[in-house]
Protein backbone atom coordinates (compact mmCIF):
# COMPACT_ATOMS: atom_id res chain seq x y z
CA UNK A 1 0.00 0.00 0.00
CA UNK A 2 1.52 3.30 -1.03
CA UNK A 3 0.52 6.31 0.95
CA UNK A 4 0.27 9.92 -1.30
CA UNK A 5 0.94 13.53 0.17
CA UNK A 6 -1.03 15.96 -1.89
CA UNK A 7 0.22 19.58 -2.17
CA UNK A 8 -0.93 22.59 -4.00
CA UNK A 9 2.06 23.98 -6.41
CA UNK A 10 2.01 27.46 -7.31
CA UNK A 11 2.56 28.59 -10.87
CA UNK A 12 5.76 30.47 -11.89
CA UNK A 13 7.09 32.01 -14.96
CA UNK A 14 11.02 30.92 -15.84
CA UNK A 15 12.10 34.75 -15.59
CA UNK A 16 11.05 34.63 -11.81
CA UNK A 17 13.17 31.43 -11.06
CA UNK A 18 16.91 32.75 -9.53
CA UNK A 19 18.57 29.55 -8.99
CA UNK A 20 17.19 27.13 -11.79
CA UNK A 21 19.11 24.32 -10.91
CA UNK A 22 18.25 24.19 -6.96
CA UNK A 23 17.33 20.46 -6.16
CA UNK A 24 14.74 20.01 -3.45
CA UNK A 25 10.89 19.49 -2.55
CA UNK A 26 9.10 21.22 -5.61
CA UNK A 27 7.53 24.45 -4.65
CA UNK A 28 5.94 26.03 -7.81
CA UNK A 29 6.18 24.60 -11.48
CA UNK A 30 5.87 26.55 -14.99
CA UNK A 31 5.19 25.50 -18.90
CA UNK A 32 7.34 24.58 -21.23
CA UNK A 33 5.44 24.56 -24.49
CA UNK A 34 2.16 23.76 -24.52
CA UNK A 35 2.14 20.30 -23.00
CA UNK A 36 5.22 20.33 -20.96
CA UNK A 37 5.08 21.31 -16.89
CA UNK A 38 8.69 21.47 -15.28
CA UNK A 39 9.04 21.54 -11.41
CA UNK A 40 11.05 24.03 -9.06
CA UNK A 41 13.18 23.12 -7.21
CA UNK A 42 13.57 20.14 -9.12
CA UNK A 43 12.65 16.46 -7.01
CA UNK A 44 15.59 14.72 -5.32
CA UNK A 45 14.29 11.20 -7.04
CA UNK A 46 11.47 10.33 -9.07
CA UNK A 47 8.47 11.76 -8.45
CA UNK A 48 4.64 11.03 -9.55
CA UNK A 49 2.41 14.03 -9.61
CA UNK A 50 -1.36 14.06 -10.62
CA UNK A 51 -1.79 17.16 -12.92
CA UNK A 52 -6.14 18.69 -13.00
CA UNK A 53 -6.74 20.64 -15.76
CA UNK A 54 -9.52 22.42 -16.33
CA UNK A 55 -10.72 21.88 -20.14
CA UNK A 56 -11.92 25.18 -22.15
CA UNK A 57 -15.84 24.95 -23.02
CA UNK A 58 -16.68 23.74 -26.36
CA UNK A 59 -18.00 26.27 -28.79
CA UNK A 60 -21.73 25.58 -29.06
CA UNK A 61 -24.32 25.67 -31.76
CA UNK A 62 -28.11 26.46 -31.88
CA UNK A 63 -29.28 22.85 -30.73
CA UNK A 64 -26.76 22.00 -28.04
CA UNK A 65 -27.56 22.73 -24.41
CA UNK A 66 -25.19 25.16 -22.01
CA UNK A 67 -23.50 24.20 -19.49
CA UNK A 68 -24.77 26.24 -17.34
CA UNK A 69 -27.95 26.88 -14.87
CA UNK A 70 -31.18 26.87 -16.98
CA UNK A 71 -31.55 30.31 -15.73
CA UNK A 72 -28.60 31.32 -17.58
CA UNK A 73 -29.95 30.55 -21.30
CA UNK A 74 -31.69 33.89 -21.62
CA UNK A 75 -28.70 35.81 -20.93
CA UNK A 76 -26.55 34.03 -23.02
CA UNK A 77 -28.95 34.19 -26.04
CA UNK A 78 -29.57 37.83 -25.25
CA UNK A 79 -25.56 38.04 -25.58
CA UNK A 80 -25.12 36.56 -28.29
CA UNK A 81 -27.85 38.88 -30.62
CA UNK A 82 -26.32 42.19 -29.12
CA UNK A 83 -22.37 40.86 -29.95
CA UNK A 84 -23.54 39.73 -33.55
CA UNK A 85 -25.79 42.56 -33.95
CA UNK A 86 -22.50 45.03 -33.15
CA UNK A 87 -21.07 45.59 -36.39
CA UNK A 88 -17.38 47.40 -35.27
CA UNK A 89 -15.18 44.86 -33.33
CA UNK A 90 -12.51 47.55 -32.62
CA UNK A 91 -14.99 49.51 -30.74
CA UNK A 92 -14.97 47.71 -27.04
CA UNK A 93 -17.32 50.69 -25.47
CA UNK A 94 -20.88 48.46 -26.89
CA UNK A 95 -18.96 45.78 -26.06
CA UNK A 96 -18.70 46.97 -22.54
CA UNK A 97 -21.78 48.51 -22.21
CA UNK A 98 -23.79 45.39 -22.85
CA UNK A 99 -22.21 43.25 -20.74
CA UNK A 100 -22.21 45.59 -17.91
CA UNK A 101 -26.18 45.59 -18.63
CA UNK A 102 -26.14 41.96 -18.93
CA UNK A 103 -23.99 41.33 -15.53
CA UNK A 104 -26.31 43.77 -14.04
CA UNK A 105 -29.71 41.77 -14.87
CA UNK A 106 -27.78 38.48 -13.64
CA UNK A 107 -26.71 39.70 -10.46
CA UNK A 108 -30.61 41.23 -9.41
CA UNK A 109 -31.64 37.32 -10.65
CA UNK A 110 -29.34 35.95 -8.01
CA UNK A 111 -29.23 39.04 -5.17
CA UNK A 112 -32.48 36.97 -3.00
CA UNK A 113 -35.37 39.33 -2.39
CA UNK A 114 -35.46 41.30 1.13
CA UNK A 115 -37.49 39.93 4.31
CA UNK A 116 -40.68 40.41 4.39
CA UNK A 117 -42.07 41.77 7.45
CA UNK A 118 -45.78 41.35 8.68
CA UNK A 119 -46.91 44.79 9.96
CA UNK A 120 -50.55 44.83 12.15
CA UNK A 121 -52.91 47.65 11.82
CA UNK A 122 -53.50 50.20 15.04
CA UNK A 123 -56.25 52.26 16.05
Amino acid sequence: MKNFAEHKLDETNLQHIRERFLIGHPKVFYRVGMQTLKLHPRPRAETAYTVRTIDDIDELHFDDETPLLNDFDDFLIEYAIYRLSLGDEFDMTQEQQVIASITQQIAQVLSPPPPGGVCRGYW
